[in-house]
């Protein structure tokens, strides 16, 4: 199944949009976590996708705009805080020190 279509599945589940809006909404959230050219993204299975596959994860999750996203991996805290940096930037949120607290386990 190509990632376009495993991200609008969650919106087929969970909204009641249109192909049209779910392929917007889809290539909208694929711009915000700054996948290179999404248009040729969506259409890719996740096999081919190589670094782009953690975004693709990103992307889903945040697809139907969560309150609270919580992410664990093996990123270090600098790493993570330029994401979330990156997503506020791009989403026009108030910097995350003022909404949430980062907890690293080592």
């Amino acid at each position: 199944m190509k990632v376009g279509d495993q991200i609008a599945e969650v919106l087929d589940i969970h909204t009641n949009l249109s192909d049209a809006e779910r392929r917007a909404r889809v290539l909208d959230v694929m711009k915000a976590v700054r996948l290179p050219e999404p248009e040729r993204m969506i259409r890719r299975h996740p096999t081919n996708l190589g670094r782009q596959r953690q975004r693709i994860m990103i992307a889903a999750a945040l697809v139907l705009d969560p309150v609270l996203l919580i992410a664990d991996g093996a990123e270090p805290p600098r790493s993570t805080s330029h994401a979330g940096a990156d997503l506020e930037a791009d989403q026009g949120v108030a910097p995350a020190a003022q909404h949430r607290r980062a907890v690293h386990h080592a």
